[in-house]
């Protein structure tokens, strides 16, 4: 184990090891609370397997970025930097144990040297491993796509009443039907449960939709006069 731990701190090994420290630090931060991940900012709302969306959409957060020149698709670049620290840091160990000398005697040149191709391999690997994680991003992406374009469908009452407090409505989508949470315009009569409705707009904060009644807005008070 001494022999372990002095490898991994020997110079030849020192600046990947440095990378996971660094790597490994970052998520005990996300996990004790000061620093967010760059995915549980990234969705607004709960989501569920029936397509319940909590508020009025998801948006991506500030880290959520896409590593596309390197085809890594969705995944966040804390997923693919992770992937990446450990297996270089794995293929560092491997690589100067065989293929640099033996220990105490070991080449920092070739030790340099052997990070090319270690970083291309970590990186194969990394698109591999990610793979799983693409897909789940790539399905939250899709779905914020779709949250954002529900205005103006029409939906149902879900909940017991939609009021200017609380509600919410089932939106009829390509795909799985969307649960959102909904809101009634100041002045307007409180919609029942199953109550057909028309999504409007969205909140500011991005919290809730606003709904009016289907009947409503076709009655003939809401429509254009002609001359």
């Amino acid at each position: 184990m001494i022999d372990f731990i002095r490898e991994t701190l020997s110079l030849h090994n020192l600046p990947v090891t440095m990378l996971l420290g660094m790597v490994t630090m970052y998520w005990l931060l996300v996990i004790v609370g000061i620093l967010d991940n760059d995915f549980e900012g990234g969705v607004d709302g709960d989501v569920s397997n029936h397509g319940t969306l909590g508020g009025a959409g998801m948006s991506g957060g500030p880290e959520s970025k896409k590593g596309g020149i390197l085809n890594f698709g969705h995944a966040p670049l804390s997923i693919v930097g992770s992937f990446l620290a450990i297996f270089m840091w794995l293929i560092s160990l491997w690589g100067n144990f065989y293929l640099n000398g033996e220990p105490g005697d070991r080449s920092l040149i070739l030790a340099a040297v052997l990070l090319v191709p270690n970083g291309v391999i970590s990186l194969l690997l990394t698109r591999v491993a990610v793979m799983p994680f693409d897909r789940l991003f790539k399905a939250m992406h899709e779905g914020s796509t779709e949250a954002e374009e529900i205005v103006g469908r029409k939906g149902r009452v879900a909940s017991v009443q939609v009021d200017e407090r609380y509600g919410q409505v089932e939106v009829v989508t390509n795909s799985a039907p969307l649960l959102v949470n909904a809101r009634i315009e100041a002045g307007t009569q409180p919609l029942e449960r199953n109550a057909a409705v028309t999504v409007l707009s969205a909140a500011d904060d991005g919290s809730f939709y606003f709904v009016r009644s289907v009947s409503e807005l076709e009655s003939p008070r809401n429509q254009p006069s002609t001359p």
